[in-house]
């Protein structure tokens, strides 16, 4: 099923209520829905008995006869309900509506900053972007700033929390949000598992970011340019000495978002060791065994001679898993290994 667009198409009904459109077939020099638009397929129409009338989102099926599926009400003269037909004949048609027609996925500005209290506020730039349905347009007309230590409330310099409490060391998802009802847009903060949970009467809502606070609820401080965010002070996430099977570290990037690191290993290895090769993966690639010999290498020594110290540093960008980590196999472990993670790039909804 997808949102489509086609012109000419048109049709009557004479369904009564609030059901399901049974269509009559088209209007004179215009096409049927089911041609135009395609079965399953969802558009936006108007139906109109020249005094009431309903703007929305219907899916097409065709049967006998063809339906038109009221699956979403975006305005009408019901209130901004579906209209409780009585009898007699009205006219659909597909239509553009008032809400927007930015392409999906589509978003300008609308970048985070700290704001002035940098442990607790964050202030995101004017900016507009489709939302995550890809059925609505939000524009921020002017910067806001939001509390991550207060529950929500509208407006600038207010709490942004949508539901509960902050929590220590954890990822907060920074949403657009938008009631359909007035057309005011803010700003809230969410975990993954409350996005559901929205601030009452506000119905339409996209991902534009992330942040992190810390062990003392202090957000951590960054700066974004486009879709790369840069922490301030680099994060030591892990120090350990090198396996010979695959295992997983967490990196200070959001969950399934790409992290930017840096890693060093040091050590003192044997002749009889063989090269000390270490590799960084995706969890989705699954156990990766470093081999100089094709090329499946991060960090590497070369062939060693006799008690030979080995320094090895690089900078890497990987995607990490829903729970931030990645993986590293070593084909020595006779090296420690550092790895610091500086930031992240993340598309913010722009492919979801």
């Amino acid at each position: 099923m997808a949102l489509k667009y086609a012109d000419r198409v048109q049709e009557t009904s004479t369904t009564t209520g609030t059901g399901t459109y049974n269509l009559a077939g088209a209007s004179t020099g215009f096409r049927t829905f089911v041609a135009g638009i395609g079965n399953g397929n969802t558009c936006y129409y108007c139906a109109t008995n020249g005094t009431d009338w309903e703007v929305g989102i219907a899916t097409v099926t065709d049967a006998s006869p063809d339906t038109l599926a009221r699956t979403t009400i975006i305005d009408s003269s019901n209130s901004n309900a579906a209209v409780n037909w009585a009898a007699g004949t009205r006219t659909i048609f597909c239509t553009i509506p008032a809400t927007g027609l930015l392409p999906r996925g589509h978003i300008w500005g609308l970048t985070l900053s700290n704001a002035a209290d940098t442990a607790n506020d964050i202030t995101i730039a004017a900016g507009e972007c489709r939302d995550e349905t890809g059925q609505h347009d939000m524009k921020l007309t002017a910067a806001i700033t939001k509390r991550l230590d207060a529950g929500w409330a509208v407006g600038t310099d207010q709490g942004g929390l949508n539901t509960g409490a902050e929590a220590a060391d954890t990822w907060y998802e920074v949403h657009l949000i938008k009631r359909l009802d007035t057309g005011v847009v803010d700003v809230m903060f969410t975990t993954t598992a409350n996005r559901a949970t929205l601030p009452t009467s506000y119905t339409v809502q996209r991902r534009i970011g992330w942040i992190r606070n810390n062990a003392s609820s202090a957000i951590l401080q960054f700066t974004q340019v486009d879709d790369y965010f840069t922490w301030t002070t680099q994060v030591n996430d892990a120090s350990f000495t090198a396996t010979l099977t695959a295992a997983a570290v967490t990196l200070t990037a959001p969950p399934n978002c790409i992290a930017r690191f840096r890693a060093a290993a040091a050590g003192l290895v044997s002749g009889s060791d063989g090269s000390a090769t270490t590799v960084f993966s995706e969890i989705v690639e699954g156990n990766v065994t470093p081999s100089l010999a094709t090329g499946i290498a991060s960090l590497t020594g070369g062939e060693p001679v006799m008690n030979e110290l080995h320094d090895q540093a690089g900078h890497f960008e990987l995607r990490v898993s829903s729970t931030s980590t990645i993986e590293h196999d070593s084909t020595s472990n006779k090296t420690d290994i550092d790895i610091s993670t500086y930031g992240f790039i993340d598309s913010r909804g722009r492919f979801a």
